[in-house]
């Protein structure tokens, strides 16, 4: 599955308002506390409303 096929797949599960790709609002989760860490670039951002989204 390539990475827009897997984005539409979790919009399409989830909704489109839990799955953030703006690259400016994913910056904030690209690095976790650890500052030495490597970070890279998400793909998606999944925020979804319940615990159904995640299981």
């Amino acid at each position: 599955m390539d990475s827009t096929a897997l984005v539409d797949r979790l919009r399409a599960e989830l909704g489109s308002s839990a799955v953030v790709t703006d690259v400016d609002v994913m910056a904030s989760y690209s690095r976790d506390m650890m500052p030495l860490a490597p970070c890279g670039s998400p793909l998606a951002v999944v925020m979804p409303a319940d615990t159904e989204g995640v299981q």
